[in-house]
């Protein structure tokens, strides 16, 4: 059995297109070595190789040029969430199962995930777990429309499945474990890619003549095609609960939970976790 644990690294700062990625990047950067030899350790412990793959790898700037011809207002930034998954294509030819970690993951725990999951029954995946969902779809909740609020990707999934009173998952991808066959069942960038993609874009035109309409921040968002998708196709998730996919968010600033598995640090509070 041969396993691999990766993670992506591309220098945001470089591109204009995402100015939210390229502040947390900088954080991001001054920690990456640190974070490097912490994933790679687990990775030995996994008796897994560890590969970081980045933007000299070919097939970046191919998927760039492919997305930016079906979504002109496309960035790097969603570019590089799509890429990790194109990077679980590129690796099922070499190994058997793969672990993908984002770069602001922190490993705290020598348990095996590859050992503690079934992947030939499953991916594991975490959910988004966003506590305001109930308040938005009670139209209780207005927020400002946005590419990366949670309830734009949980509307997007919902528009993609179309199934009326359906409240699916959003599975956050900072962490995504899952075997070949799997990955070939998934089939993310199939035949229907080009054509989904090209509807949520019809439909993001559609919804900026709407005053304050979510559709008008559609993108094509990783994390909604991966929920879309384990739907779908009826693909079994191994839910990864807090304890083993903990994510350290800016709404939970001093709410960590140190037992937890895998740390996700979004806040980037790298301080309060290495």
């Amino acid at each position: 059995m041969k396993r691999v644990v990766f993670s992506v690294y591309i220098d945001l700062p470089e591109y204009d297109d995402e100015l939210y990625a390229a502040g947390n990047f900088d954080k991001i950067k001054e920690c990456r070595d640190i974070i490097w030899r912490n994933q790679e350790d687990y990775a030995w412990k996994c008796d897994a190789n560890y590969v970081i793959i980045n933007r000299d790898a070919p097939w970046f700037n191919e998927l760039y040029q492919k997305l930016k011809n079906i979504d002109p207002e496309v960035t790097h930034y969603q570019t590089i969430n799509n890429f990790k998954i194109l990077c679980l294509d590129k690796l099922k030819y070499d190994y058997d199962e793969i672990l993908y970690l984002d770069s602001d993951v922190v490993i705290n725990t020598d348990e095996n995930i590859f050992e503690e999951f079934d992947l030939s029954n499953g991916i594991c995946l975490a959910p988004q777990k966003f506590h305001y969902l109930k308040e938005f779809e009670e139209k209780k909740l207005h927020f400002l429309p946005n590419s990366r609020h949670p309830i734009t990707k949980y509307m997007i999934t919902k528009e993609l499945l179309g199934v009326d009173g359906f409240k699916p998952e959003i599975w956050n991808t900072g962490t995504i474990a899952i075997n070949r066959d799997h990955v070939d069942k998934l089939d993310y960038f199939g035949e229907y890619f080009v054509p989904m993609c090209k509807d949520l874009v019809w439909k993001r035109t559609l919804g900026k003549y709407g005053k304050n309409d979510i559709k008008q921040s559609f993108s094509i968002n990783n994390e909604s095609i991966m929920s879309y998708l384990t739907y779908s196709k009826n693909i079994n998730v191994h839910i990864m609960d807090d304890s083993w996919h903990h994510i350290y968010d800016q709404q939970r600033i001093g709410d960590l939970n140190s037992e937890a598995r895998m740390i996700h640090v979004i806040n980037k509070r790298f301080e309060d976790v290495l």
